[in-house]
């Protein structure tokens, strides 16, 4: 798989493709991906969203659903529908550049943000519950490529997490082995998503299958000196 590491945003401020606009001002995560399949369905599909589902509503494409939504969906589908509604507001001219999700109960989302000021983006990651954070770099004139982003993700330090000085997404990866998850699960249990960075997802994918390979490798050989 080859993947440009070296692609750079030209900026921040606009997109080109209209359905990550509109996803990006999203912060629930089962919202946006109602949104996404809604937005991007062709054919038959297409037909079906628009008989059942009817257009779109204005509060469904609102950076945050509205309680009586959330209410609604949480009871008929399940708490996971909380998951990224509880993130902090974006502040002027902040954007969400990333997001690391969770395939916990309440489908926990970290949105890793630029913020243009004085000419240079500042960067941060929040969550639901508070937690600081801290990233390198915090700053730079440019958009980051995505090997530098890459490596924001990688060395992003959340304060009370129990890292061990893994890397951020792999930390979650762990955790589930550890609790004696197979391979698959660990790396399902926690994924990168981007509506700037095209191929981040991607390049976490093909992390998880390199680290699913490595434990499976692992499991094997304990198993064999066991016997």
């Amino acid at each position: 798989m080859s993947i440009d590491l070296e692609f750079r945003p030209a900026h921040y401020a606009d997109f080109d493709d209209p359905v990550a606009l509109a996803l990006n001002g999203i912060k629930g995560q089962m919202r946006r991906e109602m949104v996404r399949d809604m937005l991007s369905a062709e054919g038959d599909k297409r037909t079906a969203y628009d008989v059942v589902l009817g257009p779109i509503e204005d509060d469904v494409l609102g950076e945050r659903a509205s309680e009586a939504f959330m209410s609604t969906m949480n009871l008929s589908c399940g708490p996971s529908w909380m998951g990224g509604e509880y993130l902090p507001d974006l502040t002027e001219r902040e954007v969400e550049i990333a997001r690391v999700v969770l395939a916990s109960v309440t489908m926990d989302v970290f949105s890793v943000r630029a913020r243009l000021v004085n000419g240079a983006y500042h960067y941060c990651m929040v969550d639901e519950y508070s937690t600081d954070f801290s990233l390198t770099p915090s700053a730079s004139e440019q958009p980051l490529t995505l090997a530098e982003l890459v490596a924001l993700l990688d060395t992003a330090d959340g304060q009370d997490l129990e890292q061990q000085g893994r890397a951020f997404v792999e930390t979650w990866w762990w955790q589930q082995w550890e609790y004696g998850d197979a391979p698959e699960e660990c790396t399902a249990f926690a994924w990168v998503e981007s509506e700037q960075y095209p191929e981040l997802g991607a390049y976490y994918r093909e992390r998880a299958r390199q680290w699913r390979i490595e434990r499976a490798r692992e499991r094997a050989e304990q198993e064999g000196g066991a016997s």
